[in-house]
């Protein structure tokens, strides 16, 4: 009995060990994915992308070049994932999904149609960023 006591609480004791909160495991991701960084880069690239899809003076290559860029920085901060917090993960996944198809969209946009499927999409993953930029803030606390 003596020894299955000291057993149980020996792995109790070792399961504590290698344990991080939440909190931390959070506040630690985002200094490692340079997420607050990254973050403002993709912002600025979604507000790029969609000024040159609503400029009827914007050129291809300006245009194509813009989306490119923000097709990039989209996979990048994709690479970042998983986060610590699945709910997080799963809304910024979404996000640079989101950020994805409009940028290819926009890359071979030729028209009305196209362009607006290109800000439909931007307009998405920049609600599902905020959403998981919300809920980050919320798991960090």
């Amino acid at each position: 009995m003596r020894r299955s006591l000291l057993i149980a609480l020996s792995a109790l004791v070792l399961a504590g060990c290698g344990s991080v909160s939440t909190t931390v495991a959070v506040s630690q991701w985002r200094t490692e994915a340079h997420f607050d960084a990254n973050t403002t880069t993709l912002v600025h690239d979604v507000r790029r992308a969609a000024e040159q899809l609503k400029d009827p003076a914007s050129t291809v290559d300006t245009r194509r070049t813009v989306c490119a860029i923000l097709l990039l920085d989209a996979q990048a901060a994709n690479s970042a994932l998983p986060t610590p917090d699945d709910q997080a993960t799963t809304l910024l996944g979404r996000a640079y999904d989101d950020f994805g198809a409009g940028a290819n969209r926009c890359y071979a946009a030729r028209g009305a149609g196209y362009e607006s499927l290109a800000l439909a999409s931007l307009r998405s993953g920049m609600a599902s960023l905020s959403e998981g930029r919300a809920r980050l803030d919320a798991a960090a606390r």
